[in-house]
């Protein structure tokens, strides 16, 4: 019969621990309640830090998402001005060879950050240029409103990004102490064992164990 191994993954690790507790719920434990009441504190403590994981993530990728998303609008942004200044007579090909150094795809292939810079650069040059008219210098003021909208959702990024890493951090502080615990109660159900109550070790070892994945039998291949 399957035993239930020690998970390396958090998400299997908060599995583990749910099923082993839910599983002492419904027999008798008091040969091994002190090691099974360190391992449920462990358990508590870590499933609460992993909680706080898993919805700094969530809420990194969210902000990541609107990240992308006013990027895109910005890389519009490039493009129109673009336009709207060969409208003005500058060169198809290098439009914004009069106000900076990179072509309009290079200047979308920029970071976040970067671009946002350069972006910013480019439109106030453009808007205070004597040679560009109403429609460039709009599609510039539409070019410097999208650089803000950039840099503004970089802000809650960078700090979305350190409240995930602390909370990485203090879940794995804790991580040691959960498998540490729950190596003590398994010696502790084995030795209960051995003293006569097997129940203990089947109900939180075994009865717990994701069955093994049967191996499907090769098909022979045909005589040629």
């Amino acid at each position: 019969m399957a035993t239930l191994d020690s998970p390396s993954n958090p998400s299997g690790m908060v599995s583990a621990g749910d099923a082993i507790l839910a599983a002492a719920t419904s027999i008798d434990t008091r040969p091994v309640k002190a090691k099974l009441k360190a391992f449920a504190d462990a358990h508590k403590l870590f499933k609460s830090l992993q909680g706080a994981v898993a919805a700094a993530e969530d809420a990194l990728a969210s902000h990541r998402v609107t990240v992308a998303e006013a990027d895109v609008d910005q890389d519009a942004a490039v493009d129109a001005l673009a336009n709207k200044l060969v409208g003005d007579g500058f060169e198809r090909t290098q439009p914004f060879k009069s106000f900076s150094k990179l072509s309009p795809s290079k200047l979308s292939a920029l970071g976040y950050t970067k671009e946002a810079k350069e972006a910013t650069a480019l439109a106030k040059k453009v808007i205070a240029s004597k040679k560009c008219g109403k429609p460039s210098k709009d599609a510039a003021k539409a070019l410097l409103k999208a650089a803000a909208f950039v840099v503004k959702s970089l802000e809650p990024l960078s700090k979305w990004d350190a409240v995930y890493r602390g909370a990485l951090t203090r879940r794995d502080a804790v991580a040691q102490q959960w498998t540490t615990t729950l190596a003590a109660l398994r010696r502790a159900s084995q030795s209960a064992a051995d003293d006569g109550h097997k129940q203990i070790y089947t109900a939180l070892f075994r009865s717990t164990a994701t069955p093994a994945k049967k191996k499907s039998a090769k098909k022979s291949k045909p005589a040629a």
